[in-house]
């Protein structure tokens, strides 16, 4: 579900559709229940969009906390690898 709410997701944003993107990144997670940065980061950018800055920097602070760490469905390296440069 993780690949499908990403890419559907992103599509979404891509379109301006922030409200679809958050809907679907939300819904994927109910199936991903550790949750997964893919999503949060997809998430983020949509809040940040919204002018949500608070709920954008939880999930992009959550996305880089789980750098180096493994997941089922395959992380895209640029998400954790270039967060957790962040300060």
């Amino acid at each position: 579900m993780v690949r499908i709410g990403y890419a559907l997701g992103l599509a979404q944003f891509e379109l301006g559709q922030l409200r679809g993107a958050l809907h679907t990144t939300q819904t994927s997670r109910r199936f991903t229940p550790d949750g997964h940065p893919n999503l949060d980061f997809v998430e983020a950018l949509a809040h940040m969009q919204l002018g949500q800055l608070a709920e954008a920097e939880q999930l992009l602070r959550r996305a880089r906390s789980v750098h180096g760490r493994a997941f089922a469905q395959p992380v895209l390296p640029a998400i954790t690898a270039e967060l957790a440069q962040l300060k």
